[in-house]
């Protein structure tokens, strides 16, 4: 029996939150940097087109909480692997390819620099592309790893 509870009361799972108001949205100029969801979209756009690119998909990240039915609500993870990017996918020659996006000035976390390591350690493309131009600066780079 939990603290508080009457037998046969069903306990809240999730903590109740006090309704807010929505976020004012700031106007963004056209001087302002791009946002980071705007360039996965432009890169994963062209590399979904990209003559040496066989496929590519998003992988999403986090934590959910999901509704078990009888098993309850618990948390669910998306993915294990840490650091896992942004986007993935395969060459046409067979090689893994994986692209973390990051708006200008935004720096790489340690983790998602070791999976981009990995991923050029076993042969496989990685890099970080912070506009669309990258993609064609780093697709047929010479494999070089450690990523600084």
């Amino acid at each position: 029996r939990m603290a508080g509870k009457e037998p046969g009361q069903i306990p809240s799972v999730l903590p109740t939150r006090k309704p807010h108001e929505p976020r004012q949205k700031r106007e963004r100029s056209l001087t302002d940097p791009p946002l980071e969801r705007d360039i996965l979209k432009a890169v994963w756009k062209l590399l979904a087109h990209h003559p040496k690119v066989a496929w590519i998909t998003r992988v999403n990240s986090g934590t959910v909480m999901a509704d078990f039915g009888s098993g309850g609500i618990h948390p669910l993870r998306m993915n294990y692997k840490r650091g896992m990017s942004d986007l993935v996918g395969m060459m046409r020659d067979g090689r893994f390819l994986a692209v973390e996006c990051k708006r200008p000035g935004a720096s790489l976390m340690d983790h998602q620099r070791d999976f981009l390591n990995e991923v050029r350690k076993h042969h496989g493309v990685a890099f970080v592309a912070r506009e669309v131009e990258d993609v064609e600066r780093n697709i047929d780079a010479p494999l070089h790893w450690p990523l600084p």
